[in-house]
């Protein structure tokens, strides 16, 4: 399609216009507010998932979430990568909802963050998926893996669809076509600074105890855990 006009992923827009609408505050004031919320309630989330493992690492490790309002990771927020950032809760609520795969009904919550997934930032879709991939990969290694979880993804990838068919539709005749896929380590993106590893500094001393300390409980099967190795490969 050459004549699409919206083909951005449309849920930091959608929210930020409710949002404006509801309250009268300027549309640009509300999408900022929103994108800040959600970086706010990601920690949260990610603070619940850590809790569920261990209470005091959850304590120690959520006044760290301010640091991503701090030097280069803030980048996200100053150079309009809103929709990468409203991408990144869903992520984190997938894995929430991962780790609670034995609730009653979490499919359909899971299926609608998937959707929300598609609908916010494709490329989390693509993390997300993976990530299921690799978890079930661990299940099956530790003989966890049932029938039960398998049945929960598939009704969980329905009710995705179902959201995000529409929108995936114009994605891939529009946005996709403009921006292909292709694999590179980026070593420039249009001036925009980039985030690295070394960027953490003291803290990546600490970052290296937890990878050494993760491995040796890696056997527990720990959601937070594989969660964590996961982003950390991606990214």
């Amino acid at each position: 399609f050459k004549n699409v006009i919206g083909y951005y992923p449309p849920v930091i827009h959608h929210l930020g216009v409710i949002l404006h609408f509801s309250s009268g505050i300027p549309a640009y004031d509300t999408s900022y507010f929103m994108i800040f919320f959600s970086a706010i309630l990601a920690a949260f989330v990610m603070y619940i998932i850590i809790r569920s493992y261990n209470k005091q690492i959850a304590i120690l490790s959520l006044p760290l979430a301010i640091l991503i309002f701090s030097n280069k990771s803030y980048i996200g927020f100053l150079w309009g990568s809103w929709a990468s950032l409203t991408g990144q809760l869903m992520l984190i609520c997938v894995f929430w909802a991962i780790r609670r795969i034995d609730m009653g009904k979490i499919e359909i919550l899971l299926g609608i963050f998937l959707g929300a997934l598609a609908l916010a930032h494709t490329s989390e879709l693509v993390y997300s998926i993976g990530f299921i991939f690799i978890y079930a990969t661990f299940l099956l290694i530790y003989k966890k893996f049932s029938s039960k979880f398998a049945k929960k993804i598939l009704i969980a990838g329905l009710v995705s669809g179902i959201i995000a068919a529409y929108y995936l539709f114009i994605f891939i005749n529009s946005f996709a076509v403009m921006n292909p896929y292709t694999f590179s380590i980026a070593k420039d993106w249009g001036g925009t600074p980039l985030f690295q590893l070394t960027d953490f500094k003291l803290l990546l001393v600490f970052l290296v105890i937890g990878v050494i300390a993760s491995f040796m409980l890696l056997k527990k099967m720990s959601l937070p855990i594989i969660a964590g190795f996961y982003m950390l490969a991606i990214g």
